[in-house]
């Protein structure tokens, strides 16, 4: 009888429904994969795969086939967390996370799993919110740091850390108002979980100044830039709003800073730059709520326990952080 290897491989052919997906996800060949199934299709005496679709169907043993790999495999990881000592494990494990987390606080979560874990390959997959949730559906990720909490049946998910979200504008951009010499106050708060920053006795910013100039944030199909809408159609009444989406934070600094819009964008990405006088928190009367990030992981598939293990590192790290931050703007390239 077949290793557990080649279950594991019948496995993932099944689940993605195809061997060019279960060769990437297991890091291996096209070819070997096609091997193992055949191996394992000889052993049994049974067609596991109908030969006349293109794509990876199961043949009526196939899918029952693949109850009993799910069960191996399960029973696998149950032993593993019980009796191996954590340095024993071995393996890749792609952690997706949305940018902002790489500014705060990932590198201190991957140096804790590299501490407990010191024979696990750690990859970074930094994309946005929406595109986390596809790839993590579609278990081509681990594990994903992300905005989005979902509902799915098998999926399971924690809550990190919330930021608080702001308005930032470069410093005397046109019509914004607002003295550069106070760039210190403003409405930016950087503490995370509620806190805020707000300076109740700034002067107010004209409500024109969301037509006069875009927004730019993350992409239109993001949570923060669906709030973003949202919270200034329902606080000034105004429908012609123009969203610029860019997926990079300094991207979205560098042009905040040369005056081509209002940035939206976390508390902690921006602070640095208001450090620096820079850039300034815009005082509006437009509230934005905070954004909350989740660990979320597939149950039911490979490496159960070690998602688990790793979500409550995530959450130790965004605990540790608390509002702390990296720096994400140059004080030396200041104009």
């Amino acid at each position: 009888m077949r290793d557990l290897r080649t279950f594991e491989t019948f496995y993932w052919v099944a689940k993605l429904g195809g061997f060019r997906a279960a060769a990437t996800k297991l890091h291996t060949t096209q070819p070997a994969i096609s091997a193992r199934i055949a191996q394992l299709e000889q052993e049994l005496g049974v067609e596991l795969f109908d030969a006349n679709r293109r794509r990876a169907t199961l043949t009526a043993r196939g899918a029952l086939l693949v109850e009993y790999a799910e069960r191996l495999l399960k029973v696998r990881d149950e032993l593993l967390a019980a009796v191996a000592q954590p340095a024993a494990l071995r393996g890749k494990f792609t952690i997706g996370t949305s940018e902002t987390l790489v500014r705060t606080w990932l590198s201190s979560l991957i140096e804790d799993i590299n501490g407990r874990y010191p024979n696990l390959i750690i990859d970074i997959a930094v994309d946005n919110s929406p595109e986390l949730r596809q790839r993590l559906l579609a278990q081509d990720i681990d594990l994903a740091l992300m905005t989005e909490a979902i509902s799915n049946d098998g999926v399971h998910g924690t809550k990190l850390c919330s930021y608080e979200v702001c308005f930032v504008v470069a410093q005397g951009l046109a019509g914004a108002g607002h003295d550069p010499a106070d760039a210190a106050g403003g409405a930016c708060g950087v503490a995370g979980d509620g806190a805020s920053g707000r300076d109740n006795n700034a002067p107010r910013v004209d409500d024109e100044l969301f037509t006069r100039y875009p927004i730019i944030t993350w992409p239109a199909y993001t949570l923060l830039s669906t709030n973003v809408l949202a919270s200034i159609r329902e606080a000034l009444d105004l429908s012609d709003i123009r969203i610029w989406g860019v997926s990079s934070v300094q991207t979205i600094i560098d042009m905040v800073h040369a005056g081509r819009g209002i940035g939206a964008l976390s508390s902690v990405l921006v602070k640095d730059a208001i450090d620096a006088g820079v850039l300034r928190a815009l005082d509006t009367s437009v509230v934005l709520p905070q954004l909350d990030y989740h660990a979320v992981y597939l149950e039911g598939t490979s490496n159960n326990a070690l998602k688990r293990e790793i979500c409550a590192l995530a959450r130790d790290a965004a605990a540790r952080h608390r509002g702390g931050t990296i720096q994400v703007f140059d004080p030396a390239d200041k104009k």
